[in-house]
């Protein structure tokens, strides 16, 4: 049995920068191919590795406005002043959005070992997550296991799933557990 992560899943970095495992310890496990086109999240890079603005608060303020104060302190506590907030900067840097990236042929490659994967493989997703959107339709038309399986799309929920739609994203993940133990 194996319960797809979605790129959301190990929030944040993870799913994103973590994929690649896969593809040398395929039980374990969303590698970027550099395909470019991607204009708002080199943005992103760029405002995370320059701006002293570049806060965890400011973050999870502009993408989840829900969160009351406590919840947004909680998501900063790791980051108490500047020192802290080296890694946090440098994380989005990682990902390789261009084509000649020297990382690309390695992530190209790691899609290969889930492309084999035929245990079952649904996934889950939002609706309104910039930098997972259309990610779903790769998975379900390049992994064997994907065939066939309930696959969610959470409505109303962006890029921290579990802030918008924690409950109902915790109930897909039972479900599938439950169902797949059985």
């Amino acid at each position: 049995m194996q319960f797809v992560r979605t790129a959301d899943d190990r929030q944040d970095w993870g799913g994103l920068i973590g994929f690649r495992v896969v593809a040398e310890l395929p039980d374990r496990g969303f590698a970027s191919g550099g395909k470019g086109g991607a204009p708002p999240f080199m943005h992103w890079q760029k405002h995370c590795a320059e701006s002293p603005q570049f806060t965890a608060e400011g973050v999870m303020r502009a993408i989840c406005p829900k969160l009351s104060d406590v919840e947004v302190a909680a998501y900063a506590a790791p980051f108490p002043d500047e020192r802290y907030r080296a890694g946090a900067r440098r994380f989005p840097t990682l990902v390789p959005i261009i084509p000649d990236d020297v990382v690309v042929p390695d992530n190209r490659r790691a899609w290969e070992v889930p492309r084999s994967f035929t245990r079952p493989f649904p996934t889950a997703f939002t609706d309104s997550d910039p930098v997972t959107a259309s990610l779903h339709t790769r998975f379900q038309a390049e992994v064997p296991g994907a065939k066939g399986q309930p696959h969610t799309t959470i409505r109303g929920a962006g890029h921290f799933v579990q802030e918008d739609a924690g409950e109902e994203l915790a109930r897909i993940a039972i479900d599938f557990i439950t169902h797949a133990a059985s």
